[in-house]
């Protein structure tokens, strides 16, 4: 896990949002803020080593005057579509560390979003079952081939989904 937190300044901009990933080093956050779940704590020194947060400031390799921001939890989002790396990109700057993907229609596509070294970690369902009467049918125009028709479908579907690493 490169990065397992968000830092946000007090207008809720994040000043670190388009520094460029590297190899993970030991890094200080100084005059930090930590929100503990319950409060956000006074300024502090925060390291951060690998997957491991701690206050050993012992060998740090870079230190970061995070000016009172406030240091938060990785977030979910639990309903995302990014179409690209870049959108991948764009979640984890914004302090996102895990997305879950609910209808993977491109298998090659999802497979290419997961497991990126410094991104969110991407999580995806396998292909939507829909009906041809359904909302989502109408709205989203999907083709007779991409319907479900039938619950014998379901088997074939589910393990395709599995098969596909879903």
């Amino acid at each position: 896990i490169a990065c397992i937190c968000h830092l946000a300044d007090s207008e809720g901009g994040n000043p670190g949002r388009n520094i460029p990933r590297g190899k993970p080093v030991r890094v200080a956050l100084a005059n930090v803020r930590v929100f503990d779940g319950q409060r956000i704590r006074g300024p502090e020194t925060v390291v951060i080593d690998g997957e491991f947060i701690g206050s050993n400031d012992t060998e740090v390799e870079l230190t970061v005057d995070a000016g009172g921001g406030v240091l938060i939890p990785g977030l979910i989002d639990s309903h995302v579509h990014p179409p690209d790396v870049s959108g991948m990109q764009n979640l984890t700057s914004y302090g996102v560390t895990t997305a879950f993907n609910m209808a993977c229609r491109n298998y090659t596509l999802c497979h290419s979003l997961k497991h990126l070294p410094g991104l969110a970690a991407f999580i995806s369902a396998g292909q939507p079952a829909i009906g041809p009467n359904s909302s989502h049918a109408t709205w989203q125009k999907l083709p007779p081939d991409q319907l479900f028709y039938s619950p014998d479908q379901a088997p074939s579907a589910v393990a395709s989904a599995f098969g596909n690493g879903s």
